[in-house]
Order: C-alpha cells, then structure tokens, then sequence
C-alpha cells in the first residue's frame, strides 16, 4: 500500500492506537509512536520506491512515428504521380 502524504515537518511521527486480544482473551489496548522516513522525489527515485513517469517521451514517440509514415505517405503518393505523368 502507498500512500502520498504531504508533511508539514521534517521529521513527523506516527501516533497510533492498537487493540488486540491476548492469549486469556483479554482486550488489550497500547499506544505506539513511531518515527516516519519521508523520502524526497529524488530519494525515492534513487532507491527503487517509485518509478520515473514516461507518459510524455511515449506520447512524443507516437507523435514522431505519425508524423513519420504522414510523410513517407505523401512522398510515395508523389513520386507514383511523377511516374504516371512520366517524370
């Protein structure tokens, strides 16, 4: 599960409240407080946790592959005019 969480500190903490039941079946409840590790985009980058987005090079890459076969379409269409016309 992730989650993006902006923080308002550097280094927050996690406040949180757990219930379970022991062996007796007696409820038990305990309060923890843990230290969070924030990462930066470029940390987080760096160590594997998320992965670049290359939504924009594949959209270029369609756009240049379209443009490209537009192109050869329109040469091929001239050069079998010029050979019908006898050019």
């Amino acid at each position: 599960m992730n989650l993006d969480v902006i923080f308002k500190e550097a280094n927050p903490v996690l406040n949180a409240e757990i219930e379970y039941r022991d062996f007796d079946n007696q409820k038990i409840t305990q309060s923890v407080t843990l230290p969070v590790k924030i990462y930066s985009n470029e940390e987080a980058l760096s160590l594997g946790i998320i992965q670049k987005n290359n939504t924009v090079l594949y959209i270029f890459i369609g756009i240049a592959c379209l443009g490209s076969w537009f192109i050869i379409r329109k040469i091929r269409k001239k050069k079998r005019q010029n050979k019908a016309q006898g050019k």
